[in-house]
Formats: structure tokens, sequence, C-alpha cells
């Protein structure tokens, strides 16, 4: 079963201090003005970092992507952690994406915060998490602060949620990694988003969304939902 609707009630994400960022660019001389170095960069068709986007390979991109997105399928019917159950393995066909969109792969910067916070889970606990920050992203339907929560091995991902989770892609939310580059630099591909293994098997216990990470746009990337 998906997460009780009634989880996803309140506001979705806003800006935070991603407007401050923003209206900083009015000011090009003054103090404000400096931090907006630390606004995100779009980065065009590669998710790689220190990249010129000019001698970027479209073609490569897809080509990766591709070959990503067959491992992903590998994993799920032939490795010992897969989330489905035998019976589903034989059904399984292959996860579905939506089609991959180089406008949702950004490079931005991580706001170090080492804190917890309290998230919600699929099974209706609530636990602290440990984060690694914030970052700022500027998504067509607007730019918004993330929460970045470290998982296992202390790799760094974002669970949100958008307005196609419920219809085209898993209810609760999906997640997607935060790749470290030099410094505070990482990149984030969001046609590299995926479910949950809450979505394949409801026993499991995931972490949903906290509010700042609810989108009330959609983010038309990644993996849609499972059926």
């Amino acid at each position: 079963m998906p997460p009780d609707p009634e989880l996803w009630e309140g506001e979705p994400a806003n800006p935070g201090s991603c407007a401050i960022l923003a209206m900083s660019s009015a000011k090009p001389h003054s103090q404000a003005a400096h931090r907006q170095v630390r606004s995100p960069l779009p980065l065009a068709l590669y998710p790689a970092l220190l990249r010129d986007v000019n001698t970027v390979d479209p073609f490569r991109y897809t080509a990766e992507l591709a070959k990503w997105r067959i491992e992903r399928d590998e994993f799920f019917v032939g490795h010992y952690a897969t989330p489905l159950s035998d019976d589903a393995i034989e059904r399984f066909t292959g996860i579905r994406y939506f089609d991959q969109d180089p406008r949702l792969v950004f490079e931005t910067l991580l706001e170090s915060a080492d804190i917890r916070i309290a998230i919600e889970s699929s099974t209706g606990n609530t636990s602290e998490y440990p984060t690694a920050g914030t970052v700022c992203v500027p998504f067509v339907g607007g730019t918004v602060e993330l929460h970045v929560l470290r998982g296992e091995d202390d790799d760094l991902f974002i669970p949100f949620r958008d307005a196609t989770s419920g219809d085209t892609s898993y209810s609760g939310g999906r997640y997607v990694a935060v790749q470290r580059g030099d410094g505070d630099a990482v990149t984030i591909d969001f046609n590299k988003a995926i479910n949950p293994y809450c979505a394949y098997d409801p026993d499991f216990s995931c972490p949903l969304p906290p509010a700042e990470n609810r989108l009330s746009f959609s983010v038309a990337a990644g993996e849609m939902d499972y059926r």
C-alpha cells in the first residue's frame, strides 16, 4: 500500500535562503551580490563537474544514461538485495522512466549543516536522520532549497515529492543522489531519480520527503511508478 495521503498535508517547499540569493542579483557591487556566486548553475546535458558545457557530447550522456538504466534492471532481477519477490521478478519487464530531460541536471553548491531532522517513514514511524545541509535547485517551476540527507556509507541523497507523485510516479516520492565534486560543489541528475524500496514492497520502511522537499510542480524525469 502507498503511504497515507495525510502524510502529505502541509505547505510545499519554499525558496528559503535561495530567495535571498536571487534577490542579490539586483546589487552587483554589494556584499549580498557576492553570495550569488553560490547560487546553482544548471549543467547542460551532462552531469559531470568542472566540464565546459560547450564541449559536452549529448550522445555520450544519452548512452551513459541508457547503460545506467540497463544496470538498474539487472539489479532488480539478479541481485540478492533486490526488493522484488520471486513472483515479482518473474513478472518484471523493466523499470519505466520519464523521457530524459537535460534541464534537470544541475551543478550547485552544498550549504553544509551537520544536523538531524525528524523524518516520517512509509510505515508511519518518525526517526531522526542526519543531514549534510541544503542545496538550491533552479527548476523551471521555481528555485527551491532542498534538504540533503546522509545515507549508507555517507552517500548523499535528496528525498523529494512533486506533482507527479501519486499520478505517474510513486506516491511516496523518490530519491535522487547528490554526487560530490571539488569543495562544496555537487551534481544532481534528476534523470536518475529512483523509487524507494517501499514502492516495490510495502514491508520496507522508507524515509519520506520532509515538508521542505515537497514540490508543487512536476519533475518529469527519472523512474515512474512501478506496475
